[in-house]
């Protein structure tokens, strides 16, 4: 069995991760899974969990096992993402074009501001996960105001042993636990610096007009009686299939 964790990107995947790594052999992001080719994407090992980075989200329709998706709203992904600028220039000039210029699902779609472009990604990773199979939606939010009863359906979820190193929710996990190849159980921090995981949470009344604009013209478009691509080719017809290194042959800047 493989165990997955996909993510919409700054909703608490990491910590996520963190807490289950003495219930499981755990990764987060290593090294192999952020490579843009994907050319070892397939490589897990069984009875392993790994967290994948959030633009390689169509993978999820294609790995076997379980995953859980966790995910904040899209207004408050938005609030988020526009909160901090670093990772709004990474969406905006890696995430983006690769659903743009890649995958190329919405080829006639016009994303003409920087908000828009930041729903776009939002979009592909949340249609990845509707279109997959045994995947455990997490609301971000719920997470954070209640990570025991989360952890809880969680594990019970996977069918692993139940979390019992509730550490992690009080210090920052991502310097040293994200992006490595090493399993996080044999980390060991180098500095815990406090945090508060009620302080994640965000419920955002900002941005409907992008919501609208999103359901409009995305969530509308879809035909729920044929199978999602993948991607679409330079003329707009759909691929099912995905072959790392040969599926696409664009570099991402």
């Amino acid at each position: 069995m493989k165990y997955s964790i996909f993510h919409s990107s700054q909703c608490g995947s990491t910590l996520l991760a963190t807490l289950l790594k003495d219930s499981k052999k755990t990764y987060a992001e290593p090294p192999w899974s952020c490579e843009i080719d994907m050319y070892n994407i397939f490589s897990a090992e069984d009875d392993t969990i790994v967290k994948y980075p959030s633009f390689t989200s169509f993978v999820c329709r294609l790995l076997p096992g379980k995953k859980v998706f966790i995910f904040r709203q899209l207004q408050d992904h938005l609030e988020k993402i526009t909160s901090k600028p670093k990772a709004m220039n990474k969406h905006l000039s890696l995430h983006y074009n690769f659903c743009s210029d890649v995958r190329n699902l919405f080829p006639n779609l016009i994303a003409d501001n920087d908000l828009k472009k930041l729903a776009l990604v939002w979009a592909y990773i949340y249609l990845d996960m509707y279109f997959s199979q045994n995947v455990l939606f997490i609301d971000a939010n719920d997470f954070f105001l209640d990570p025991i009863e989360i952890l809880k359906k969680i594990t019970d979820f996977y069918d692993i042993n139940p979390v019992e190193d509730l550490e992690p929710l009080n210090f920052y996990v991502k310097k040293d636990f994200l992006g490595s190849d090493q399993v996080l159980n044999r980390i060991k921090p180098i500095e815990k610096i406090p945090f508060n995981i009620k302080d994640a949470y965000i419920k955002s009344n900002n941005f409907i007009h992008i919501e609208n604009w999103v359901q409009e013209n995305i969530f509308s478009k879809i035909n729920h009686r044929e199978i999602f691509p993948l991607f679409r080719d330079k003329a707009g017809l759909p691929l099912y299939s995905f072959v790392p290194r040969e599926t696409f042959k664009v570099t991402i800047d």
